[in-house]
């Protein structure tokens, strides 16, 4: 099987450690098809490529075969597909549900789930922003509010955006974190057509993001307040 550039770029933002388990499992997943022993962040980003491996696992395993197939072995191949796929979703699951547990016994502030409309261009509501732990939970609601607050149509479903939303948890910042990171550059730089392009999750959300958080100005009062927001 082919590794892909986006599977190892999916290991970038992880500290020495968890990136070696990461990569370490990728390995043996493709080579054996081996499920890790893995936790932490290292567990989350490879629980957000898995379906993408078991997919190309099953097409490579289809090529092997050769030939020209018949209807009815074609028929077959999609129903073995279907079910590693299912298998597959079915595990990411039950992962993601052991990865939640096991950070919910971390001490942590409570964070108050509250839902606040936010006026954009598309005068749609936020969703709350839930507790993170193994894919985000509220990875969508980051990218809603950061599409409200920049007017842009960044996707739920990157697999680059939610492993940036992942490592950044993993670096112990919280909910609020995001929602004030989000603010204070799109202040900044909306209004600069040169940093205007800047406002995206791999610069936000990226290697420099204690640092936006750190340099936040003074909120303007005439803003209303989305404390408690994340």
């Amino acid at each position: 099987m082919i590794v892909f550039k986006s599977y190892v770029d999916a290991g970038q933002e992880l500290n020495d450690d968890d990136k070696k388990n990461y990569y370490t499992a990728l390995l043996e997943y493709l080579t054996y098809g081996k499920e890790p022993d893995i936790s932490g962040a290292s567990k989350a980003v490879f629980v957000a490529i898995k379906p993408s491996l078991d997919k190309q696992k099953v097409k490579a395993e289809a090529g092997a075969a050769g030939g020209k197939a018949k209807a009815r072995n074609l028929a077959e191949a999609k129903q073995t597909a279907s079910k590693a796929l299912a298998n597959s979703k079915q595990s990411s699951s039950k992962t993601l549900a052991e990865a939640k547990q096991t950070a919910s016994k971390r001490p942590s502030k409570s964070l108050a789930m509250v839902r606040v409309m936010v006026k954009s261009s598309s005068s749609k509501p936020l969703r709350p922003l839930e507790p993170l732990s193994g894919k985000p939970d509220c990875s969508d609601a980051v990218v809603d509010y950061l599409n409200a607050k920049s007017g842009k149509h960044f996707k739920h479903t990157s697999s680059v955006t939610q492993r940036l939303i992942a490592a950044r948890v993993h670096d112990g910042y919280k909910p609020d974190d995001f929602k004030t990171v989000i603010d204070s550059q799109c202040k900044e730089w909306l209004s600069d057509p040169h940093m205007e392009r800047y406002i995206r999750p791999e610069t936000l959300f990226g290697t420099k993001f204690e640092g936006y958080l750190n340099a936040k100005g003074e909120s303007d009062e005439s803003e209303p307040p989305y404390s408690g927001v994340f």
